[in-house]
């Protein structure tokens, strides 16, 4: 059984159906920072509840937030189960590693697993410093719902997939749009997160899409002609944009940090996130776009071997498995 903690979630989807397993995402309840507590508290009650009823003998466990892979730790000591912690990076390296009863509790649920997941060797690296145990398995390349388009306005048109987090250089993405006035950017996620100055002083070619669905945006990527990804974070790890980019064989603007020069190298055009890298980016990509897009069907091929030998890697653990003591 694999269990997350968001409502939307490809890596889990993609995971769960690779490995036979049942798949359990959040309900989309009390998603507002301000019900943050709120929301864990009905959610470790609902994880609860799912392992009571369901008795999984193996369970794969989303962090962070830490609170799922916590109970999988629990259940597996109360009924001698194995359980997995999927960690994003954030499990070991960021604030979420660093709450007030101290990482030392994070790492003993993490080591007490069969192993924890974490998206390339510069994480595994950042753990194993930490005292974890981690294997490697990237985010797979998504299957996109296949056929489906949606009609987009523009002569060059480029998709910027946001969640409007303080990560994302938003102002810099308004000035270098201003400077692209024959490109039409779609900047997908709940702008209702910005403030209102920085929502009104968006140039007319940006279009803000608000939140779509699944299907709706995989028809806006596959018809742009280019995706743009964008965060001042320095935690390496790529973006999910860039895998959405790579599954549809767009060319790719993306920040430049470890993750996407290990991963995206090859393919995508890597860039500081400031007002004239980005233009510089967009302009290299459509001058030369014919080139970036078999790049990136190469890059596809290449991101898909690689994480049939993880994925491979990671049955071997799981045919092995003891329950840990």
């Amino acid at each position: 059984m694999l269990v997350d903690w968001r409502p939307h979630n490809r890596r889990a989807k993609s995971l769960a159906e690779d490995l036979g397993a049942e798949l359990r995402l959040a309900p989309p309840v009390l998603r507002r920072k301000l019900y943050a507590p709120l929301r864990y508290v009905y959610l470790s009650l609902w994880t609860a509840g799912i392992f009571l009823r369901m008795r999984p003998s193996v369970i794969v466990a989303s962090a962070p937030p830490p609170f799922c892979a916590i109970l999988a730790f629990a259940y597996s000591r109360l009924f001698t189960c194995a359980y997995i912690v999927d960690a994003h990076h954030l499990a070991t390296t960021g604030y979420w590693s660093r709450l007030p009863f101290g990482f030392w509790f994070n790492r003993l649920v993490m080591n007490r697993s069969l192993t924890t997941l974490v998206h390339n060797e510069a994480i595994q690296s950042l753990a194993g410093e930490r005292g974890v145990n981690a294997t490697v398995l990237e985010t797979k390349v998504p299957a996109l719902h296949p056929g489906s388009v949606h009609p987009l306005a523009g002569s060059f048109r480029v998709l910027v997939p946001c969640s409007f987090d303080p990560d994302e250089p938003i102002a810099q993405l308004w000035m270098a749009a201003s400077q692209l006035g024959e490109t039409t950017f779609y900047v997908t996620g709940d702008h209702a997160r910005l403030d209102t100055k920085t929502l009104k002083a968006h140039p007319d070619n940006v279009v803000l899409t608000g939140f779509v669905s699944e299907a709706e945006y995989d028809g806006m990527l596959n018809s742009v002609d280019a995706v743009l990804a964008l965060t001042t974070e320095d935690y390496p790890v790529r973006p999910r944009a860039a895998s959405d980019a790579i599954a549809a064989e767009k060319p790719l603007v993306a920040s430049r940090n470890e993750a996407t020069r290990q991963h995206l190298g090859t393919g995508a055009i890597l860039i500081g996130n400031t007002q004239r890298e980005i233009v510089e980016g967009l302009s290299e990509v459509r001058r030369r776009h014919g080139e970036y897009q078999l790049a990136m069907k190469r890059l596809k091929s290449e991101r898909m071997r690689q994480y049939q030998l993880e994925l491979q890697v990671l049955k071997r653990i799981l045919a092995d498995r003891q329950v840990p003591k």
